[in-house]
């Protein structure tokens, strides 16, 4: 069982993060064989490797120029959450919504849980509805 400390965890998640999401890079990511991604933020909960490349295909698509970069990372023990701006111009298919040529910026939050010195979940939720008011999907409520 390796063993790792928190800030060898906390650099574990942001490449795992940045190379994944900025990159579309997956070899290079250390991932346990049983790694899971959990979401609530498409009408599927629950994700695994496989599918996960192709939710980031499709998000890398849809958003060609897509980057996650990292507002705040905080690691303990096993457990690294990142607070993260995504930004991007759709320019293809995102969620049901044909291509606007619109700029989107989302907010996020990824939490990864490590195991054995590789990444064994993730949680993810994003401002979804953000980016349709962007996108002119959804009409911004007056406050």
């Amino acid at each position: 069982m390796a063993t790792t400390t928190t800030e060898e965890n906390e650099q574990l998640a942001r490449d795992h993060f940045t190379r994944v999401w900025n990159h579309g890079e997956f070899d290079t990511a250390v991932l346990t064989d049983d790694f899971q991604v959990h979401t609530h933020s498409g009408g599927h909960d629950t994700y695994t490797l496989d599918e996960f490349r192709e939710v980031i295909a499709q998000a890398r698509e849809s958003i060609p120029d897509l980057r996650k970069e990292p507002d705040d990372v905080f690691a303990t023990d096993d457990r690294v959450t990142i607070q993260y701006t995504m930004t991007g111009t759709q320019e293809g298919e995102f969620k049901g919504v044909p291509p606007t040529g619109e700029e989107v910026e989302i907010a996020g939050v990824a939490i990864y849980r490590i195991e054995d010195g590789g990444l064994a979940e993730s949680w993810l939720v994003a401002d979804f509805l953000r980016a349709m008011k962007q996108l002119g999907v959804v009409e911004p409520s007056e406050e």
